[in-house]
């Protein structure tokens, strides 16, 4: 409700909120102690430097090595069992840390928009800017508009589309292909989705859904045999995560702990998944009344993950709950953001890097 009455009216109001803060400052809430939550069943097993911030990190399929990718830095490969001796960094320039996607034979990595084979180094380009092409078996890339690519970065075939629909995610490991067909004007827009199998080029049971509000942060949690997205009302704090199976498109019930996180990071062959909850920053009370009445006008910052976890999607059964930690930038140009993380293809380890350094965990029994 807008108030329109005297100045002199306005002004009472702000010198009731500076006195309530005030007041506020004596009950103020310590700080954080930075101990990790009770429920946090992460063990270490070991540490490295990686000598830059992290946007992108992952697993080999076989589980053997760590890729990770920023934006200040060439793509980093690191052996898993030998941590500190065996560190490659690949000849990449520009790094950009947006995406990074191995292939099932774990020798070629997709980051960047580029293509980089371990074995020899050697690279081609996908494309440019921010890749939108997924890995479609070993030794072929699929962008979203359907062209196949091989290993040399040329075009070799044509994945057929209907008018509309676009490929948004491929699980290699399972053979499925997502389509997604956007419609209408933002924001009011619907979508509609379906999964091919890659290799008859059949779809699924229960494929194609109905046309319903767009999901965000679309994700094939194939170890759960899964499609998970984000539903919201466009306010990050809202966000509502929804769950269908592949086979027969039901909806998978989401525990009630977990159901406003956003999905991070899925096993290929557990049904076990990694969680964010995103909130914007929530100052004391004191603080908000002040900024409210210094600055009226100041913008929300940008929203940060508050909590990470790691549940079995198929039982609902919650493994470990953290607060992740912020990794801070040292461009002025890019903003802060939480350590990336990855989980192992059984779910049994997970990886976490941010401000130059990588660690490893397992989860307590």
């Amino acid at each position: 409700m807008s108030y329109s009455g005297p100045a002199i009216e306005h002004t009472k109001l702000r010198n009731v909120a500076v006195l309530l803060g005030v007041a506020a400052l004596a009950f103020a809430e310590p700080k954080d102690s930075g101990k990790q939550d009770l429920t946090d069943r992460r063990v270490p097993v070991w540490s490295t430097p990686v000598g830059s911030d992290t946007r992108a990190l992952a697993f080999s399929p076989d589980d053997k090595y760590l890729a990770l990718a920023s934006f200040n830095g060439h793509p980093v490969v690191v052996d898993v069992q030998a941590p500190k001796t065996n560190i490659r960094s690949l000849d990449l320039a520009g790094g950009c840390g947006i995406d990074l996607a191995w292939n099932e034979s774990s020798d070629v990595i997709l980051v960047c928009g580029a293509l980089v084979r371990l074995g020899d180094g050697t690279t081609c380009r996908v494309s440019y800017g921010v890749s939108n092409a997924f890995w479609l078996d070993s030794q072929h890339i699929v962008r979203s508009t359907g062209e196949i690519l091989d290993l040399s970065c040329r075009v070799v075939g044509q994945w057929c589309l209907q008018p509309g629909w676009s490929i948004a995610g491929v699980a290699a490991s399972k053979g499925w292909v997502l389509l997604e067909r956007v419609e209408g004007q933002a924001p009011a827009l619907t979508c509609q989705y379906s999964i091919i199998d890659r290799d008859s080029h059949r779809t699924l049971t229960g494929w194609p859904t109905r046309k319903a509000p767009c999901g965000g942060s679309e994700m094939l949690a194939a170890g759960a045999e899964a499609l998970c997205f984000d539903l919201d009302d466009g306010f990050v704090d809202n966000e509502r995560l929804d769950c269908r199976a592949i086979s027969g498109g039901k909806e998978i019930h989401i525990p009630r702990q977990v159901r406003g996180f956003e999905l991070n990071q899925a096993a290929a062959f557990s049904p076990r998944v990694v969680a964010d909850k995103w909130r914007h920053d929530r100052e004391p009370l004191w603080a908000e009344l002040l900024t409210w009445w210094l600055w009226p006008s100041i913008e929300e910052g940008f929203p940060l993950p508050r909590q990470r976890v790691v549940f079995d999607i198929r039982s609902g059964k919650l493994i470990a709950s953290w607060k992740p930690r912020v990794q801070h930038s040292t461009s002025p140009y890019v903003q802060d953001w939480p350590y990336r993380c990855a989980l192992s293809s059984k779910g049994e380890l997970l990886a976490e890097s941010g401000d130059g350094t990588l660690e490893l965990y397992r989860f307590a029994p």
